[in-house]
């Protein structure tokens, strides 16, 4: 990948806006420790523990808060 195009991309990620998926409901594909991937329907998203928690691959996992390209989660019981 170029340095230019890894600038572009950069920059593309720091404005997403993940406001939408507030209270969303989705699953964690990497083991959040405690960040890691999570899917919701078609899309991949970097995600955080809200409450600093490991939480386990294949859990069902909730949006308790969106700041701007931060997304927190908690585990649904």
């Amino acid at each position: 990948e170029a340095p230019d195009e890894r600038e572009r991309r950069r920059q593309r990620e720091a404005l997403a806006s993940y406001d939408y998926l507030l209270h969303k409901r989705g699953t964690v594909v990497t083991p959040l420790t405690p960040s890691g991937k999570a899917r919701f329907g078609d899309e991949l998203v970097d995600v955080v523990s809200a409450d600093g928690d490991y939480v386990e691959r294949n859990s069902d996992i909730y949006v308790v808060e969106v700041l701007g390209n931060r997304v927190a989660v908690r585990r649904i019981a």
